[in-house]
């Protein structure tokens, strides 16, 4: 015995390895005698040896594994020998490999050409069934590291000017920045190298950019798609490159898109009505309004929003005594992701409500040819709408008809009769028709011709 198993009375010792033994006898009258014993293998002992070729980077798959097995003590020669290869389960990790690349034998040959840097792990088997496994580690001859890599809020008030974090939470439309300090280097001998190049590119939600070379590296960048957005560091030496990503998670919250319930034209007749309305975001979702009026970019006189429009959770809104064409503004304040209380994922969107008759055409103009005021435009017009435009003299006769709103709306009259000839110089009278098919509005009034 070596110490175990323990003595037994059976003369026979079974599934024993190679080695040096004891035997020891011990009689009934207690006496013993040790003999030494002897167990040898039938073949060698199975040597690996290593004689890869490096890669001349990180990512490159133009290296070779190379083994040569050799027979140990006690120098029996082998009748045959098979290989197995795979990689190692840590490598494929480092390189998100998919999940059937997990346990798959990638050569049974004693040499494997064509792979990248990292660990490899053979078997061994001989023709009489013994079995070696060893790790084989395939390394670069060019290295990089990341001594730092981390990413901010642009607005550092909410993480803190000296975050180094790999994945934050923010906001859609949240501008981050990005950081990377990386370096590179020669493995044999050692020797430092400046990259030449180093940027930053998104693996999702983000337009194609770049930065300047050097070895420290910054960008901003915005982030517009919802869910897990990977932003990934890329340094170049040479024909040789690395990567490193961070990521950013965004809720998905869907953008607030407001709407009229008079459908796509949103028109209305003056001091109307009709109702906004916004998409539901979330149960806790804020919703704010604001108006101006489209021509003027000044407040209503008269407010059309209801009270309580600048904060609610209400996804309608009536707006009622409309007196000029208007452009309604919402911003959607959802809770944020942020580790602070109080702050909001914010979106915006505008509409506009136009009111019928609103044609506003001038109450004079001069067709002169001068470059000022040669023309009767017609404002507040839709060229997808109805239109009838009729001029008449002071004794009611027609002069002019146009039912082409867009002639009317940017080109306009230009104090011709319906022959081409210009008219007299005095007041006539216009008519305006204006149909959505549903509604119909009208209006008249004087205008003059001056030259």
């Amino acid at each position: 015995t070596r110490g175990s198993p323990d003595y037994q009375s059976n003369p026979e010792f079974t599934n024993l390895g190679t080695g040096q033994y004891t035997i020891r006898v011990l009689d009934e009258a207690s006496c013993l005698e040790d003999k030494p014993a002897l167990i040898e293998s039938e073949t060698s002992e199975i040597v690996i040896n290593q004689l890869n070729d490096m890669p001349g980077c990180p990512t490159d798959t133009r290296g070779v594994l190379r083994i040569e097995v050799t027979e140990g003590l006690p120098f029996v020669p082998f009748t045959s020998l098979s290989y197995e290869w795979m990689i190692d389960s840590a490598t494929l990790d480092a390189w998100g490999a998919p999940e059937e690349m997990y346990g798959l034998i990638i050569s049974t040959d004693a040499e494997v050409t064509d792979v990248r840097p990292g660990v490899y792990n053979v078997k061994v088997t001989t023709g009489s069934g013994c079995i070696e496994e060893q790790d084989i580690t395939l390394l670069s001859d060019t290295s990089f590291v990341f001594d730092e890599i981390n990413l901010n809020l642009v607005d550092t008030s909410i993480y803190g000017p000296f975050a180094n974090l790999s994945s934050i939470d923010v906001c859609k439309y949240d501008p981050i920045a990005l950081y990377a300090a990386p370096y590179a280097f020669k493995a044999d001998p050692y020797e430092i190298i400046e990259p030449d190049t180093i940027y930053w590119k998104s693996g999702s939600g983000l337009a194609g950019y770049g930065m300047s070379a050097g070895n420290v590296a910054f960008d901003t960048a915005i982030v517009d798609q919802t869910g897990t957005n990977y932003y990934v560091a890329r340094i170049e030496s040479g024909r040789c490159y690395m990567e490193k990503s961070v990521s950013v998670v965004v809720p998905d919250y869907p953008d607030v898109v407001a709407s009229v319930a008079d459908g796509e034209y949103s028109q209305v007749f003056e001091n109307g009505r009709t109702i906004l309305a916004v998409n539901n975001i979330t149960d806790s979702t804020y919703y704010s309004w604001t108006e101006y009026w489209e021509v003027t970019g000044e407040l209503p006189p008269i407010a059309t929003l209801p009270d309580g429009s600048d904060s609610t959770v209400s996804t309608t809104r009536e707006v009622t005594k409309l007196q000029d064409s208007t452009i309604y503004t919402v911003i959607a304040r959802t809770p944020s992701p942020y580790p602070v209380d109080d702050k909001y994922c914010s979106t915006t969107d505008t509409v506009k409500i136009r009111v019928m008759g609103e044609f506003n055409p001038p109450s004079a103009f001069s067709p002169n040819g001068d470059g000022i005021n040669d023309t009767c435009l017609i404002y507040g017009i839709d060229e997808n709408f109805s239109f009838s435009l009729k001029i008449y003299n002071r004794w009611g006769q027609l002069v002019f008809e146009s039912k082409d709103a867009g002639e009317m709306l940017y080109e306009g009259w230009d104090g011709t009769n319906m022959n081409g000839n210009d008219v007299t110089i005095g007041t006539y009278y216009y008519v305006i028709e204006y149909s959505d098919g549903t509604k119909t509005r009208k209006s008249n009034g004087p205008v003059t011709v001056i030259r």
